[in-house]
């Protein structure tokens, strides 16, 4: 989470242990009530009918503000988020925005230099976003990335969708190549199109030119091997599909960096690099068994 906001409105109470208190108790009372029971995945336009301002943004600026009246735990704190409209879709323009997510599970982690699809919604005056139950996601990190939704097999990320629906839908080519490029002139996404479907390889780049993504389709559905790759260059996801469902084995990397207690307490070295998950569908996509290792290689947990 970014720490990084300036406060604007605080309380003025006499004990301020009395106040730290109240503001950790918020923050693990907020946490521990939400939880997400849907998809953050927008399906039809409809899921964005009672949205107030949607917009691609740039966000430009943090304040954290703390509303307490005499320590009423019922009060809530919320973060001010300050942006740039980059591409309007839905409302007016705006130049801020509040989240509500801040001291829960689901906060939205806002850090200068993002740029995000916003869904907001109205209240009281003001136009707020409420965590990661909502339809706003990331789109690049503070450096210029890209977060490619290259895992989640959607060949629409929502911002494809909202750029559909609301008639800014962004040209492909029937026959040919598509590329994308970052600010610095890196190839960012280069995709292969047959008859306006996918059709082919489709690789993704980190900013630094480091290979990020291989996937390969075919009449516009996932189809053969697919790569995922962590910025050092190793694997982060290995997986197969046929016409569109994953089947065999799905491979899941993680890297762990230990710290000198942890090795002493195990009596081994624990691996830097390691498989952590694995799952299994069968030829026809039905999934049929998920295991997760710890950083030892062992099984921690499976399921069927």
């Amino acid at each position: 989470m970014n720490w990084g906001v300036e406060v604007i409105k605080t309380i003025p109470m006499k004990n301020h242990y009395l106040t730290l208190f109240i503001l950790i108790f918020i923050s693990i009372f907020q946490s521990k009530a939400c939880t997400c029971e849907g998809s953050n995945e927008i399906k039809n336009i409809s899921d964005l009918e009672g949205a107030s301002f949607i917009a691609r943004v740039k966000v430009k600026k943090l304040k954290l503000i703390y509303i307490a009246k005499s320590g009423d735990l019922n009060d809530r704190s919320f973060q001010l988020v300050e942006i740039e409209t980059l591409e309007l879709f839905k409302g007016k323009k705006q130049t801020k925005f509040f989240d509500n997510s801040i001291f829960s599970s689901l906060a939205m982690d806002f850090v200068v230099g993002e740029e995000w699809l916003i869904v907001s919604f109205l209240k009281n005056g003001k136009h707020y976003v409420d965590g990661y139950c909502g339809y706003s996601e990331k789109i690049k990190n503070e450096k210029g990335e890209k977060i490619n939704k290259y895992y989640t097999y959607l060949l629409e990320s929502n911002l494809d969708k909202v750029r559909r629906f609301y008639g800014k839908e962004m040209p492909k080519p029937q026959d040919g190549v598509l590329r994308t490029y970052y600010a610095n002139g890196q190839l960012e996404v280069e995709e292969y199109f047959e008859a306006g479907k996918l059709n082919g390889f489709r690789k993704f780049w980190y900013a630094n030119g480091q290979v990020q993504g291989i996937q390969f389709y075919k009449n516009g559905k996932l189809h053969g091997n697919s790569m995922k790759f962590f910025p050092n260059g190793r694997v982060e996801i290995d997986e197969n599909f046929f016409d569109g469902h994953q089947i065999g084995e799905r491979f899941i990397y993680s890297e762990h960096h230990p710290d000198p207690f942890e090795e002493k307490k195990s009596h081994r070295k624990p691996n830097e690099y390691y498989l952590s998950d694995q799952q299994t569908f069968d030829a026809n996509g039905k999934f049929i068994r998920w295991r997760r290792y710890d950083f030892y290689n062992k099984i921690w947990r499976e399921g069927f």
